[in-house]
C-alpha cells in the first residue's frame, strides 16, 4: 500500500509538471506515468514471488527438525523498517487485515520492556476467554468490533490433544508474534494458530525451535547488554486466501551496533509431522 501512495504521487507530481509546461508533451508524461505504475506492479508480484519461495520450505519440513530455517540476512533494515524504528515511541506495532488475520507486528525490544513482562516480575496472563482465533472453528466468522473469531452453529474448538512425534498434547498453540517475554501481549491481533512445533519447536534438539529459536537468541542478547535495542518484525505468510499462515517470517537486528551482537532472519515452519492441515479452516488428519 505504502508503495502504491508513493506510485500515485509520482504520477500526480507529473501531470502537475505537464500543466505548467505548455510545451510539455502530455503523451510522454502519460507514458513515464505507466512506467512508474508498473514498476510498482513489478515490485508488488516480486514480493509475493518472495512469499511464495518461503512456503516451499512447507514442503521439506523433515529437513529442518526444529520447524525453523534460518536465511540470508541483509546487512542493513529496509527503508520501512527504518522509518518505524526512528518514528517509534516504543509501543509495538499490530496490523491486522479486514478479516481479521494478523499481518504484522512490529517492535523494538529493550531492556526495559523485557525486565517488565519477566517472571521475578509479573506472571504471563491467561489468554481471556473471549479470544479465540483464525482457524480455531472449522466455521469460524471474525467479529470485526471486538477483534475475535466465533463459530455461528458453536461448533468445537478444531484443536485437539493427540500423541505427536515426541510430545503428547494439543496440536495447536495460539502462537505469537511478539513474545510475551519480549514485551508482546495476549491479544489476538498478535496471535496465529501455529502447531506446536511451530512455536517452540519439535523437543528434538537442546536448542530452542519454532518461534522460540529467535526469541531466545532476542532475550539472550538483551540480558547480556541492558543498552541493547532490537528491532523485531515477525509477519506471517498467507497462501492465496487462506486464514491459518503456513509459517512466519523473522527478522532481528540489534540497532544499537548496526547488528553486530544480533542479525538473523529466519522463517518458522507451520507445520507438524504427522498431520495434514487444512489452511483454509484450521482442521487436520492425522496419518
Amino acid at each position: 500500500m505504502k508503495k502504491l501512495k508513493k506510485s500515485l504521487l509520482a504520477v500526480a507530481s507529473l501531470f502537475f509538471a505537464a500543466s505548467l509546461l505548455a510545451a510539455c508533451d502530455v503523451n510522454s508524461v502519460l507514458d513515464a506515468a505507466t512506467e512508474i505504475l508498473d514498476d510498482s506492479s513489478t515490485k508488488d508480484s516480486k514480493t509475493s514471488a518472495n512469499h511464495d519461495n518461503l512456503i516451499n520450505y512447507n514442503d521439506e519440513t523433515d529437513k529442518y527438525n526444529e520447524n525453523v530455517v534460518v536465511l540470508k540476512s541483509e546487512d542493513a533494515l529496509t527503508d520501512d523498517q527504518q522509518q518505524f524504528v526512528d518514528k517509534t515511541d516504543g509501543s509495538p506495532d499490530y496490523q491486522v487485515d479486514s478479516e481479521g488475520k494478523p499481518t504484522e507486528a512490529t517492535m523494538v525490544v529493550t531492556y526495559d520492556r523485557v525486565h517488565a513482562h519477566s517472571s521475578d516480575v509479573i506472571a504471563r496472563p491467561a489468554f481471556r476467554s473471549a479470544t479465540h482465533i483464525a482457524g480455531e472453528y472449522v466455521d469460524g466468522v471474525y467479529n470485526a468490533e471486538k477483534g475475535v473469531w466465533y463459530s455461528p452453529s458453536k461448533a468445537k474448538l478444531n484443536n485437539k490433544i493427540l500423541q505427536l512425534d515426541g510430545y503428547r498434547g494439543y496440536l495447536y498453540n495460539k502462537s505469537h508474534l511478539l513474545a510475551w517475554s519480549l514485551g508482546g501481549d495476549m491479544e489476538a491481533h498478535n496471535l496465529i494458530l501455529g502447531t506446536r512445533s511451530q512455536n517452540v519447536g519439535t523437543n528434538k534438539s537442546k536448542e530452542a525451535g519454532g518461534m522460540s529459536y529467535l526469541e531466545t537468541k532476542v532475550r539472550k542478547a538483551i540480558y547480556a547488554n541492558h543498552q541493547a535495542k532490537i528491532f523485531y518484525q515477525a509477519t506471517p505468510i498467507y497462501k492465496a486466501n487462506e486464514i491459518m499462515p503456513r509459517g512466519v517470517l523473522i527478522r532481528a537486528y540489534s540497532i544499537n551496533d548496526a547488528g553486530k551482537t544480533l542479525n538473523e532472519t529466519a522463517y518458522t515452519i507451520n507445520t507438524q509431522s504427522g498431520v495434514t492441515i487444512d489452511y483454509t479452516n484450521g482442521t487436520f488428519t492425522t496419518h
